[in-house]
């Protein structure tokens, strides 16, 4: 005579069988549904002439060229920027000592303001970042 534990044991293992063999069944039909289609969508996706080591280095290689380039290009600007900008203040200075201060301190007055207004803003924007 079987005990009901045994009973209720045997009827739990039999019906964690019976989902398992669902599970693998709903598995097996999900396989056949979608296998193809992801197969066909994978092809689709993948170019199918990847390109070699080689031809991505020399793209790299020519773009850091290009940027190089454009950072001495850049470089050479800012040096004839400032050097005009210099023999103008000394030929400023040469002429009028007056109107040399003068240029000077409004120079001075305009950094000071620009600083302390982008300084304002910086901690604005951190605080709406921890705000947020």
């Amino acid at each position: 005579m079987r005990y009901p534990e045994d009973l209720n044991r045997s009827k739990r293992i039999q019906a964690q069988e019976q989902e398992q063999e669902q599970e693998q069944a709903l598995e097996k039909d999900y396989r056949e549904l979608l296998d193809p289609h992801i197969e066909q969508w994978d092809q689709s996706i993948t170019p199918p002439n990847p390109p070699s080591l080689a031809t991505l280095t020399a793209l790299a290689r020519e773009h850091n060229k290009a940027l190089r380039q454009r950072y001495w290009k850049e470089l050479a600007l800012l040096w004839l920027i400032g050097a005009l900008v210099l023999s103008g203040l000394l030929l400023l200075w040469q002429s009028s000592i007056i109107l040399f201060a003068i240029v000077q301190g409004t120079a001075l007055v305009a950094a000071i303001a620009f600083l302390a207004v982008s300084g304002i803003n910086r901690r604005e924007r951190r605080r709406r970042q921890w705000q947020e």
